[in-house]
């Protein structure tokens, strides 16, 4: 699925950005999850993940 993040192109600036945005989330101190796998799976492991934040 496009997420608009596609537009860097090629791989290596791709996770360039990507390593980039883990860095800042670790300088505030934001907590994160990564969730891997085909969309399916990425949709099962995060639908309890959103379940519990809105507990």
């Amino acid at each position: 699925m496009d997420d608009g993040t596609r537009v860097f192109g090629k791989i290596s600036i791709r996770k360039k950005n990507n390593d980039r945005l883990k860095q800042l989330l670790a300088e505030q101190q934001i907590s994160y999850i990564s969730i891997k796998g085909n969309y399916q799976e990425r949709l099962q492991k995060v639908i309890p993940l959103i379940n519990k934040l809105l507990d």
